[in-house]
């Protein structure tokens, strides 16, 4: 019987010691304060797109990085163990970020530790070009964001420096701050400013800007093959309503100008108000070619015109394309055409290989020598097949009346495709329906798909 009371009196101790040390493990654990949880830091890579119009430049939002910081507090004299610690990101009420992190140890005082996180990049975007555009229309640099850190850390209990399987202790946390981000926006010095004459009657519209832009950034020169894009900032001068015409001129040395393209838009516009109009064109390149202007007409009448100097007309630079060999055939007009240089150009740059989707533009310049010619070139490009015959990719024709000694730049844009049987692409130029020239066979000079 004694030995049964001393039995039942160790367990009563060992009882009360597991229970004590479960209610300290306990009353540790939940003294665990999470604080100042806060987004540390807000980064925003950004390119930006000048236009013609109001507002004068676009954001394009290509990463943002996120940082959150956390203040974690144990009051105890003896580390804590986070076993797991959960949490997510709200930025102006979108979620845009979340983590995860595992196995932390918290010593007496205070730890301030940076939480890995996972973001969703198109959310995040989305929230920061949200706040970027109200803030460029509002004429402010500030993007203001309210953010949420809303998570919970869980602490496993131990009993006599054993842990318990599946028990812990939940400690909840929701934190709610502001955050200030400066945006640097440019200011778009490239486009310029048009006075009409004060004598302008009223009820028509004047051009108050305009500019050259390729892949959206402002242009003083385009090489040949460039896609490039015209545009005027025009105002009403009273109330208008009609037809304003958008032409783009080719500046010619020795003979008459040319219209390059052309484009109507009606408007309908009050005292004051703005409209941007847009026309793009393709940049070629002639021995007789200056460059481009543009020209401004409304309901019929011109209103404006590019004023005669380079800038800011647009000259074009020469091809960077390679010398052919001297092929040359008669032509009407009794001369002779010849086709002096070719290339694959890719954003102007020049090309040996191409990525399937990549828009490539063929180039080829001919001279006429010998005389005057007059007639049709046609600039064909071919895919180069393996197990098939080849075939034509693209085909564009071009009428020339060139004098002696000048020379005509040809281009035409294709898609790269796909395939196993694509091995890459050629060129060849005909003259009136007959062949003149035929790329080499070779990469390069060839074109490499893939």
């Amino acid at each position: 019987m004694r030995t049964f009371y001393a039995i039942l009196l160790g367990a009563l101790i060992v009882g009360g010691m597991i229970l004590f040390d479960l209610a300290r493990a306990a009353s540790a654990a939940q003294s665990l304060k999470v604080e100042n949880v806060r987004l540390a830091d807000l980064g925003v890579d950004v390119e930006w797109k000048f236009k013609v119009g109001i507002p004068p430049v676009e954001p394009v939002i290509r990463k943002v990085n996120l940082k959150i910081s956390m203040l974690l507090k144990n009051p105890t004299d003896y580390t804590l163990r986070v076993r797991e610690l959960n949490y997510s990101l709200r930025l102006n009420g979108r979620s845009v970020a979340s983590g995860r992190l595992e196995d932390v140890l918290i010593p007496p005082g205070e730890k301030t530790i940076d939480l890995p996180i996972s973001i969703d990049l198109q959310e995040a975007i989305s929230v920061v070009l949200e706040e970027a555009t109200s803030a460029i229309r509002s004429g402010t640099t500030s993007l203001n964001f309210k953010y949420e850190v809303e998570g919970t850390a869980k602490l496993p209990l131990t009993v006599l420096g054993l842990e318990i399987p599946g028990s812990e202790v939940t400690v909840p946390f929701l934190k709610v701050g502001s955050y200030r981000y400066s945006l640097g926006i440019p200011s778009p010095p490239q486009s310029r400013e048009y006075s009409q004459p004060v004598s302008e009657p009223q009820g028509t519209v004047i051009v108050a800007k305009y500019g050259w832009f390729i892949d959206s950034v402002f242009a003083s020169s385009a090489r040949p093959g460039s896609m490039v894009k015209a545009g005027v900032l025009i105002r009403a001068r009273g109330n208008v309503e009609g037809t304003v015409t958008l032409e783009i001129r080719r500046d010619l040395k020795y003979l008459p100008d040319s219209v390059a393209a052309r484009k109507n838009f009606y408007v309908s516009l009050s005292n004051g108000e703005e409209r941007a109009l847009y026309l793009e064109f393709t940049a070629d390149r002639s021995s007789s070619l200056r460059g481009y202007y543009m020209k401004v007409y409304f309901n019929g009448s011109p209103v404006w015109e590019m004023e005669n100097s380079y800038p800011p007309r647009l000259p074009v630079e020469s091809p960077a394309i390679q010398k052919a060999p001297t092929l040359t055939v008669t032509g009407g007009g009794g001369g002779t055409l010849t086709v002096e240089r070719y290339g694959w150009l890719e954003g102007g740059r020049q090309v040996y290989r191409a990525p399937s989707g990549s828009l490539i533009t063929a180039a080829v310049m001919v001279r006429a020598s010998s005389g005057d010619v007059e007639g049709t070139v046609t600039l064909e490009v071919r895919e180069d097949l393996r197990f098939r015959p080849d075939k034509a990719a693209a085909v564009r024709k071009l009428w020339v009346h060139l004098r002696e000694g000048e020379s005509s730049f040809l281009s035409l844009s294709f898609v790269v495709g796909n395939g196993i049987t694509l091995r890459g692409y050629y060129m060849k130029v005909y003259f009136n329906g007959v062949l003149i020239w035929e790329m080499n066979e070779g990469y390069p000079p060839r074109l490499k798909a893939g």
